[in-house]
């Protein structure tokens, strides 16, 4: 308390909490009234036991000036100031004091004696706190000072301080307190967090096992992708190579690959047929008229083919007024027949704007198995039958070893 009146004195210090108690308090020193009983408990050991030396000696915190007078007038001994409250405590654990006294609401938040078996606290006293005003400050103010310390609503100060004496729920503390509940519990922690950084690695490895999984599939797609436009280039490159330019029918080389193909794994119970057609008086009408026209001419001519046969069917031209068609199917001699004189009837047919043209065709015609079951001897057979057409008259059709139709 005189280290506090001195320092009020110089003015190093205008106002401070204190303890105050008659006798012990400098008079040159303004004391508010009491507004707060601050809690202390009395901490001994638990066996009762002190040095000889100790008898009579107890150990207090440094807090508020005068508290170390209080407790020395009240218990009647000789009272030593520590720096820290665990100081204190570790002086009466060890005998070298018989007794400490310990702020309540410090015990409480730190939980100090949980730890501390042979310690406890045996009872508690009020120390009365009151707010002290150096000389140096004007009357008035001092005044002033206890008139509000006197309206304070001391319910909401004790609320204040209970909530900052609250217990810090430290691992010291649950250990000591709920050993058992505190050992699960961090095995449940620790077993739910390798649970998680184990389902965290899965997690990783399934997206880093989606993204190569996914860059595979990406490369396969765009190898099929590029697979897919070769064979497309590529079909499209064999359909222009087996196109015939002008008439847009299967040229030569088109037309005996399909042929060939066909007949080297025939459909059981079905037949089929080559057609080998050449348009009469088409030298004529070109020589006439000029290649524009012929070019016309073999143009409705193929035309008029795809008209009398099926999508399925192959038409062809060989070169010049040479054409080609190659059917398969349920056939009969009737059938072969029938088509062959429509082959005739288009050949009529053709006309161009404007000018007088007359052409007609010439057909002969091979039936598989009948008249070969080759390419070469089928298109042999035909070309023969087509050869006796021409030379008996042209204008007509003839079926291998049958006479000339017209």
């Amino acid at each position: 308390m005189d280290e506090l009146a001195g320092k009020m004195e110089s003015g190093e210090i205008d106002l401070a909490f204190a303890t105050y108690v008659n006798g012990f308090s400098p008079p040159m020193m303004h004391f508010s009234g009491n507004f707060r009983n601050e809690a202390y408990s009395v901490v001994r050991r638990r066996d009762g036991k002190a040095e000889n030396f100790a008898k009579g000696a107890a150990v207090l915190p440094v807090g508020f000036p005068g508290v170390d007078n209080y407790f020395g007038n009240k218990y009647k001994k000789r009272v030593r100031m520590m720096a820290t409250v665990e100081q204190c405590l570790d002086a009466v654990a060890s005998g070298a004091y018989e007794e400490a006294y310990i702020p309540t609401m410090y015990l409480r938040r730190e939980n100090s004696l949980f730890l501390r078996s042979d310690l406890e606290a045996t009872k508690e006293t009020a120390v009365p706190v009151v707010l002290a005003a150096s000389p140096r400050q004007p009357k008035i103010l001092q005044d002033v000072l206890d008139t509000a310390l006197l309206r304070m609503n001391r319910a909401e100060v004790e609320r204040l301080a209970q909530e900052n004496a609250m217990p810090h729920l430290s691992v010291k503390y649950l250990l000591y307190r709920y050993p058992t509940q505190t050992a699960m519990f961090f095995c449940f922690l620790l077993a739910g967090g390798v649970a998680m950084a184990f389902v965290l690695y899965r997690s990783r490895l399934q997206k880093q096992q989606n993204k190569v999984l996914q860059k595979k599939n990406k490369d396969l797609e765009i190898a099929l992708a590029n697979v897919e436009a070769m064979r497309i280039a590529r079909d499209g490159y064999k359909a222009e190579s087996e196109t015939d330019k002008l008439t847009s029918v299967y040229n030569k080389a088109g037309f005996e690959r399909i042929v060939r193909e066909a007949l080297s794994a025939p459909q059981e119970g079905k037949g089929a047929a080559i057609y080998i057609i050449d348009l009469d008086h088409f030298k004529e009408a070109n020589d006439t008229y000029g290649h524009q026209c012929g070019d016309a001419i073999l143009q409705n001519f193929a035309k008029a083919l795809k008209c009398v046969f099926r999508k399925s069917d192959c038409v062809g031209r060989f070169g010049g007024d040479e054409f080609t068609v190659f059917i398969e199917g349920t056939l009969t001699r009737e059938v072969v027949a029938r088509k062959a004189a429509q082959i005739v009837e288009a050949a009529r047919s053709v006309a161009i704007e404007g000018m007088d043209i007359k052409v007609t065709g010439s057909v002969g015609a091979a039936i598989f198995p009948e008249h070969g079951t080759s390419y070469d001897d089928l298109f042999k057979t035909a070309d023969d039958a087509l050869y006796k057409v021409k030379s008996g008259g042209r204008n007509g059709y003839s079926i291998a070893s049958d006479e000339i139709a017209r």
